[in-house]
């Protein structure tokens, strides 16, 4: 399945990077970290976690995309798709693969509002260890494997436009909880992405 979704992936990037300039913004998001929002329900062994309880967590990765405006300053709707990869909280690589669509609101002359909202395909680990995490189906407890689920996911971005029709920003996003995979499997979490758009 991982191969499956790699390959998609990178069909999609190299379809669309024969796109021209005028017809889509190319982005490059760098997930930053995690913020678990229920501080019971933390994985406390995570590698990359930023305090004791791993409520703070970071998240390395690589997400590009492409949104289908003429223009980094039009104001108005999109369509946008997204591939890429992050580390999650067990420092297990998922692999993300989205479509879904932004409305971009500019507040002065150069700053922007987004509100995006996308459906996420993400293939990751069903757990961090031997200890399965609540609400994991029976058939997968104990059982280490690589898991594909849907996931919806909301955020929303701030821009700063530059002069040269690029923007620099950064996004939150909202991700629920979902059992199917361990980096969303014991709470609903915040994550903050920095991004480049061209």
């Amino acid at each position: 399945m991982i191969d499956t979704i790699q390959k998609y992936i990178i069909f999609l990037l190299v379809t669309f990077s024969f796109i021209g300039k005028a017809n889509a913004a190319v982005e490059i998001e760098i997930p930053m970290l995690s913020y678990h929002i229920d501080d019971s329900a933390t994985y406390t062994d995570a590698p990359n976690k930023i305090d004791d309880d791993a409520v703070w967590v970071l998240n390395p990765g690589v997400i590009l995309g492409y949104d289908f405006r003429e223009s980094v300053d039009d104001e108005g709707g999109s369509f946008l798709i997204k591939g890429g990869f992050l580390q999650d909280c067990g420092d297990e690589t998922a692999l993300l693969a989205a479509v879904g669509g932004r409305y971009r609101k500019k507040a002065t002359n150069q700053t922007s509002i987004d509100l995006n909202g996308y459906v996420v395909v993400a293939n990751a680990e069903n757990q961090f260890d031997s200890n399965p995490p609540p609400g994991l189906p029976a058939h997968l407890q104990n059982q280490r494997s690589r898991e594909t689920t849907v996931l919806p996911i909301a955020n929303l971005g701030f821009n700063y436009h530059l002069k040269s029709q690029k923007t620099l920003g950064f996004t939150l996003s909202y991700v629920p909880e979902n059992t199917a995979i361990a980096a969303t499997s014991g709470t609903d979490l915040l994550f903050l992405t920095v991004n480049h758009q061209f």
